[in-house]
């Protein structure tokens, strides 16, 4: 498909559990929102992306997803930041029942967001379908720039 932007402006969509593209090679964000306005995605439980060559983040704003269970990033090459958030947001970004994380063939990819991620449940992350204990790291983002992203590029992709 060529969709190029899935929503802009502010979103609410509190019964959305499940979030799912898949080749949509012309897709930068799937949220364009206002970085002052919050996107209240309460119900979300699943997000899955696959095989989308240009995105670059499911969000640029500040996000709430507070039952947020598993992630899974599949062949985005251009995939830099899964959470952009908002420069001027305070805290970390809370996903205190996330607890699969499952990346593969996101050469680029170095942090999934802006801020420290609270990830009290997650324990193991599966990265390029090895898995990695998060024992001996403080967050998502320390995990990612620890492993060696580099080794990603040596690996095929689907295109």
């Amino acid at each position: 498909p060529q969709v190029e932007r899935f929503w802009t402006g502010s979103f609410f969509a509190p019964k959305l559990r499940k979030l799912s593209v898949t080749e949509c090679n012309k897709l930068q964000h799937v949220f364009e929102v206002n970085p002052d306005i919050t996107t209240e995605l309460s119900s979300l439980q699943k997000v899955d992306i696959s095989s989308c060559g240009r995105f670059k983040s499911i969000l640029s704003g500040p996000l709430e997803a507070p039952i947020l269970r598993e992630v899974q990033l599949y062949n985005c090459p251009d995939l830099e930041c899964f959470l952009l958030g908002s420069s001027n947001q305070n805290g970390p970004i809370e996903l205190p029942f996330l607890d699969a994380v499952d990346i593969g063939y996101c050469a680029k990819l170095k942090s999934m967001s802006r801020t420290p991620l609270q990830t009290s449940n997650l324990t193991h992350v599966q990265y390029h379908k090895e898995e990695y204990s998060m024992v001996s790291y403080d967050d998502l983002n320390d995990f990612l720039q620890t492993v060696n992203v580099d080794s990603m590029a040596h690996y095929p992709s689907y295109w």
